[in-house]
C-alpha cells in the first residue's frame, strides 16, 4: 500500500469512526450521495463497535438488558470514538464510564463487574504462558525464596461478590431486590490454561499472600499468618496449573 493509499483508507476509517468529516476522493455507486454512501458505513461501524462492547462486557450486559446496553454504548462510542482497527481492542475506558453515569450510583458494583469482565477479555485473547512444573516447584522453595507469576494470570480484589454475581447474571437468576447478598468482598484469581479460561475464589489470606509476593516478600514472610494446611492448598493450585513463573 503506498503513502497516499495508507492516507486515503485512513481518512476513511477517521470518518467511519466518527472523527472527521466526509473524505474527498471517493465516488459512491449508485444513486446515494457520497454523505449519504458513508453513512452507511458508519452506521455498520458503530454496531460492530456496541456488538464489540457486548462481548466484552457480557455481565453488564445481562445486567442492564439490549435495549438499554445498546443505547449506553451508542452514548459511550460518540464520546469515545475507536481509535484502533481491532474490535478486540475497543472499550477499556468502559469501566470508568460507566462511573460516570446515574445508575452507578444505585449499583456500584457494575463498576467491578466491567473491570472483571475486562479483564476476562483479556485473558481470553492472551497466549498462555506455562511456568515451572510442581515437582521443580517443591524442590527449588526455600523459606528466603521469591515468587513471580506467568502473565497469562490476574488477582483481581473487590467488595462484592463477584463470582456468585457473574454466576447468576449467566443463569439470568440475579434479583435486584436481594443484592445485599453479594455485599461481602472476595479476590478472585483469572487464568488460562490452555485456552480455558478459569476463574479461582481466594482466601482473605491467599489475596494478601498474593500482594505480598508481588511486592518482593519471601515465602516466610508471605505465608507468616498460614496454617500448614493453608499453604498446602495455596501451592496446590500455584502447582498443578504452572502459575508461578520463577522463583529466586
Amino acid at each position: 500500500m503506498t503513502n497516499k493509499e495508507k492516507l486515503k483508507f485512513q481518512q476513511f476509517f477517521n470518518f467511519v469512526a466518527g472523527q472527521s468529516e466526509v473524505p474527498m476522493g471517493y465516488t459512491p455507486a449508485g444513486q446515494l450521495a457520497i454523505e449519504d454512501a458513508f453513512n452507511v458505513y458508519r452506521e455498520g461501524h458503530q454496531a460492530r463497535l456496541s456488538d464489540a462492547l457486548a462481548d466484552t462486557y457480557e455481565s453488564i450486559y445481562k445486567f442492564a438488558g439490549p435495549e438499554v446496553f445498546f443505547e449506553v454504548c451508542e452514548d459511550y462510542i460518540l464520546k469515545n470514538p475507536s481509535t484502533t482497527y481491532n474490535l478486540n481492542d475497543y472499550g477499556a475506558s468502559f469501566p470508568d464510564y460507566i462511573k460516570s453515569l446515574p445508575v452507578y450510583n444505585d449499583y456500584p458494583f457494575l463498576y467491578d463487574l466491567a473491570i472483571l469482565d475486562l479483564n476476562r477479555n483479556f485473558l481470553f485473547h492472551q497466549k498462555t504462558e506455562a511456568g515451572i512444573d510442581g515437582v521443580t516447584v517443591q524442590s527449588t522453595l526455600k523459606e528466603d525464596s521469591k515468587i513471580s507469576f506467568v502473565s497469562s494470570m490476574i488477582a483481581l480484589k473487590s467488595d462484592y461478590d463477584l463470582s456468585s454475581m457473574w454466576k447468576d447474571l449467566k443463569k439470568e437468576d440475579l434479583d435486584l431486590q436481594t443484592l445485599e447478598k453479594y455485599d461481602k468482598p472476595c479476590t478472585l484469581l483469572l487464568f488460562k490454561d490452555g485456552d480455558i479460561l478459569r476463574v479461582l475464589s481466594l482466601s482473605a489470606k491467599a489475596s494478601n499472600a498474593f500482594k505480598d509476593f508481588q511486592n518482593g516478600a519471601t515465602l516466610t514472610e508471605a505465608l507468616r499468618n498460614f496454617e500448614p494446611e493453608e499453604v498446602t492448598e495455596l501451592f496446590k493450585n500455584l502447582m498443578s496449573y504452572q502459575l508461578i513463573r520463577n522463583i529466586s
